[in-house]
């Protein structure tokens, strides 16, 4: 079974940093993210750590540009797989999403500039399919999976492929 952290702003740092030092956390979760000082502490925690399998999920995200450039220059860069939803990938790409292409295109600037794999919820917006984007790769697939469940995935080595399957 692995061991999986999730780190919100409700979490003490103090507990984090006592997980992280335990050396069983095989995976860890960041979400809910209230400003750039935060990222900026989870980054150091994360890079001190050395923290293998990092998943970016961006649940309430909003259009600060402090909190813009601190998620996409510390912590989407150390991710392994980023999740927004489409409003979310609208925020951090700052483009409209209103078509598959668009959905397509969204994943591919935030893995391209993330270097992370993306998986882009579509949540009953428009598209009947969610998309992962990985090496480059645009992947439609219906599975309704939660950031625990792609994490443990990671945890196992599973290919991203098949966690969505």
């Amino acid at each position: 079974m692995s061991n999986i952290l999730r780190i919100t702003d409700t979490i003490p740092e103090g507990v984090v940093k006592e997980a992280l030092e335990s050396g069983t956390v095989e995976g860890v979760i960041v979400e809910e993210f209230p400003d750039a000082d935060f990222i900026e502490r989870v980054a150091t925690l994360l890079r001190d750590y050395s923290v293998k399998h990092i998943v970016v999920d961006l649940k309430s995200i909003t259009n600060s540009s402090h909190l813009i450039e601190a998620v996409t220059g510390l912590l989407l860069p150390m991710a392994e797989v980023v999740i927004p939803s489409i409003p979310e990938a609208e925020v951090l790409d700052r483009m409209s999403v209103t078509s598959d292409q668009d959905m397509e295109m969204a994943a591919k600037n935030i893995a391209d500039h993330s270097g992370a794999s993306v998986i882009l919820f579509a949540k009953g917006i428009f598209a009947a399919k969610n998309l992962l984007y990985t090496s480059n790769q645009a992947i439609w697939f219906d599975k309704d999976l939660t950031s625990e469940e792609i994490t443990k995935g990671l945890t196992e080595n599973k290919p991203l492929t098949e966690i969505v399957a």
